[in-house]
């Protein structure tokens, strides 16, 4: 974990994660995580394909309210985008 943070927080392009999208697929093209540092604060974000998830998964539109949740699959950095809205079903396939 502390070459992971180390790739997230100091490498130029960050690291490659795998996202999950409201169906339960795993995203083929996956972004990469990044801190961006900024005069007051520092962010985490998703980029190089994060525009081509956005354009696959329809429901992602601007103002649209989403959970962000963060798991390990293979030991791998996953996350999983849920528009809230959808968040009922997802819960209920989840909890089985």
């Amino acid at each position: 974990m502390d070459e992971e943070i180390r790739m997230i927080d100091e490498s130029k392009d960050g690291m490659e994660v795998r996202v999950v999208d409201s169906k339960l697929r795993m995203y083929e093209r996956p972004p990469w995580l990044k801190k961006w540092h900024l005069e007051n604060t520092d962010n985490y974000v998703l980029k190089t394909n994060w525009s081509k998830y956005v354009a696959d998964n329809h429901v992602l539109k601007k103002g649209t309210k989403i959970q962000v949740w963060v798991f390990r699959k293979n030991r791998k950095l996953c996350f999983a985008i849920v528009p809230v809205e959808k968040l009922d079903a997802v819960t209920r396939l989840l909890d089985g």
